[in-house]
């Protein structure tokens, strides 16, 4: 591994125009020492020939003949990574010019991983304030969103995904990472924009899947589930479903942790309180 290299992996398929900004936005990095892996998930559009036609060496294409899925394939980069770092970006989102370059600058081995929250309103003062993430606290909620930068042999070492779970697997990965390494770090720095359509085959979009890996999360981490653990979960069961909340049960689940979050989607209409709770499967 060369000493600064990052390594950045990308899963895609059947978004040939999305994957074309996405990796004009790594190659255009103010930090160039960098491994672009992307992940063809079985596409039968144009994307391969695309990819094919990359002409820069930092580039590596791996393609699966069938779709595996995404977790499978992130996977794959991740163990084909020669970076001494590493970090993702999906398809369907972009990286601002500096953002490499400003994750290394946070970078700290005493912490399991940086990640950035963006806000736009925030520029870039020194030093940044960051705020640590701890494993407790991503069992509650993620707060750390779908990329973190870590060391490439830390992530290889809990062997990347989870690619039971079929949402939510960014949340999953983290846990894990911050169990084995520590808590990481969070700044809250605009340098990574989010695709904001309504594509309806994103998994972030699938009501049962993240049903189905919300269950799966509460049994993966039964034994660590403390109550306020427990409190959140339930909240989320009614925000991923839609259904209503009741009010006494809300006021029984809310804790320091999660007051806030409950509140900001209350006020964005995404958890809805009733006199009674709707019936949610679990």
């Amino acid at each position: 591994m060369q000493e600064n290299r990052v390594t950045v992996y990308i899963p895609t398929k059947n978004r040939e125009e999305k994957i074309r900004r996405a990796v004009n936005s790594v190659l255009s990095q103010t930090h160039e020492n960098l491994e672009l892996i992307v992940v063809n998930d079985g596409s039968t559009d144009g994307t391969g020939a695309y990819l094919s036609s990359i002409d820069d060496t930092r580039v590596v294409c791996i393609s699966n003949e069938t779709s595996l899925g995404a977790c499978e394939s992130r996977n794959a980069a991740i163990r084909a990574a020669s970076g001494r770092y590493i970090t993702g970006l999906d398809d369907d989102d972009w990286f601002y010019p500096d953002h490499l370059e400003k994750l290394l600058r946070c970078f700290d081995e005493n912490f399991s991983f940086v990640a950035f929250k963006p806000l736009p309103a925030v520029s870039w003062p020194v030093p940044l304030p960051y705020r640590e993430v701890t494993a407790g606290d991503l069992l509650h909620h993620n707060f750390v969103g779908n990329q973190v930068l870590t060391l490439t042999t830390r992530l290889k070492s809990i062997n990347g995904f989870d690619k039971r779970f079929p949402a939510l697997q960014d949340q999953e990965v983290w846990i894990r990472l911050s169990e084995k390494f520590g808590a990481g770090k969070l700044y809250f720095y605009n340098s990574y924009h989010f695709y904001q359509g309504n594509d309806l085959d994103r998994i972030s979009n699938n009501v049962s899947y993240r049903l189905s890996a919300l269950a799966q999360l509460e049994e993966k981490y039964s034994e660590r589930l403390a109550p306020s653990h427990r409190q959140s979960l339930t909240i989320k069961k009614y925000l991923f479903s839609g259904k209503r909340i009741g009010g006494s049960l809300l006021l029984h689940s809310l804790n320091r942790v999660n007051f806030l979050l409950c509140l900001s989607n209350v006020f964005k209409g995404k958890l809805r309180i009733g006199r009674y709770s709707d019936e949610v499967d679990n």
